[in-house]
């Protein structure tokens, strides 16, 4: 805009020495009318330059908020330990696990929220418990999303609240590794809400959308994607308890395929020794 502003004066300046060094009378004040024109345009822009920045700059203030408190969400789980599942010792830990999955207004923990989680828990590679709840939001759900998890307005309106629920959660869940496909995302949100009550967990994590892209081929990492792969059956997909079932069932066979992994190097090694 300064740029703007800058060539509209020069031309201004331009016409008016032009037009003082005309010969020609009439030709020197049609130049004179027409550089007080690029001037009135000028000021014109300058002010409404003026009006609209501040505006701008209070939007861009809320998005650098929203997206900072994102990054601290961020930080932390980036602090948080993730268990290798290419040692011996990692996969030993995974034993007992809870894989867990949310379904959310919007993809930001700063201004969204959970409308429902799913958590369950596998022993020895089979599901052993589970704990799902439908939570009804602040904010009515969109359309949009509707379209997207099948949850509703109406499916939630008798649910309760996310800081009813926290509690009760965090207790099924325990010490316990979560699994999570796609772990930033679903971890931002749980540490949000338990944050908001002054609550934390320390929880180790496994994240199977990493695991996969490491073990496995393929153009997509999405879950859906992922589970057509190990054939693992994906009735109810995009659904809390669904999509947390499958993770689980898709880590149990990323395991394996660690195991073997391992093992493949370590025969390499002792025939190169």
């Amino acid at each position: 805009m300064k740029k703007i502003l800058s060539i509209l004066g020069a031309v201004a300046a331009v016409l008016i020495c032009i037009a003082i060094l005309s010969a020609n009378l009439f030709v020197g004040i049609a130049i004179i009318i027409l550089a007080f024109y690029f001037i009135g345009k000028a000021k014109t822009a300058d002010k409404s330059q003026e009006q609209t920045q501040p505006q701008e700059s209070q939007q861009q203030h809320v998005y650098s908020r929203r997206s900072n408190m994102d990054d601290e969400y961020n930080e932390i789980i980036g602090e948080t330990e993730q268990i290798r599942i290419n040692t011996i010792k990692g996969r030993a830990r995974c034993n007992d696990f809870i894989a867990f999955d949310i379904e959310t207004t919007g993809l930001s923990p700063s201004n969204c929220e959970i409308i429902e989680f799913a958590a369950v828990r596998f022993i020895n590679g089979k599901e052993f418990a589970s704990f799902e709840k439908l939570i009804k939001p602040k904010v009515p759900i969109t359309e949009f999303i509707t379209k997207i998890n099948g949850i509703t307005n109406d499916m939630v309106a008798d649910s309760p609240s996310i800081e009813e629920m926290l509690p009760k959660l965090t207790e099924f869940i325990g010490e316990l590794p979560i699994v999570m496909h796609n772990a930033t995302f679903d971890l931002s949100f749980l540490m949000a809400n338990l944050h908001r009550q002054g609550v934390s967990i320390l929880n180790p994590y496994v994240c199977t959308l990493n695991c996969s892209r490491k073990y496995v081929n393929l153009n997509s990492h999405k879950l859906i994607n992922v589970a057509k792969h190990f054939n693992i059956d994906q009735g109810g997909y995009h659904r809390a308890y669904a999509d947390a079932r499958i993770t689980g069932m898709i880590f149990i066979e990323l395991l394996k395929l660690a195991e073997a992994d391992q093992e493949a190097k370590r025969i390499e090694r002792r025939t190169r020794a």
